[in-house]
Parts: C-alpha cells; structure tokens; sequence
C-alpha cells in the first residue's frame, strides 16, 4: 500500500467542541483520519499540530505533496 499510496494529499480544517480547538486532517487518496487537540487560536499552534501530523505519515513511510485548507491556514501553509 505504501508504494502505490506513497505520495498523498492532505485536506485540513479546524473543529470546535465544547469551547475546544481541534485540527482535523484526512487523507485524500488512503482515508486516514487524524484529530489533534490545539491550545489556543495562534498560528504556532497551528505550526505545531500541522507538524505532528506531517511526522505521523513521515514515520510511516509516506510523503505530504499537497494540503488543502481554507484561507485561515494560509499564513502558515
């Protein structure tokens, strides 16, 4: 699966419950879902969980090409 699947594209967005932030990011092409709970509304929080993520597929041997996002991610895309 890696080798077929190895480059893949993510799609990111921000959820709220219960007054918490959360990033949410799924896959395109392999379905795989991740939710990372955020401190605050900063970019560097945002920096910070977008990177755990990038390190998740990293260790699994895939590679982030593209990420999709609304313009709220824009400053740190």
């Amino acid at each position: 699966m890696i080798m077929n699947q190895r480059y893949v594209k993510l799609a990111i967005d921000t959820m709220f419950i219960n007054g918490m932030v959360f990033v949410t990011t799924i896959s395109r092409n392999i379905q795989y879902c991740t939710v990372l709970w955020v401190q605050n509304k900063e970019e560097q929080s945002y920096c910070i969980s977008l990177e755990q993520v990038m390190e998740v597929y990293h260790r699994a041997g895939f590679v982030v090409e593209q990420i999709s996002a609304d313009n709220k991610f824009a400053p740190i895309l």
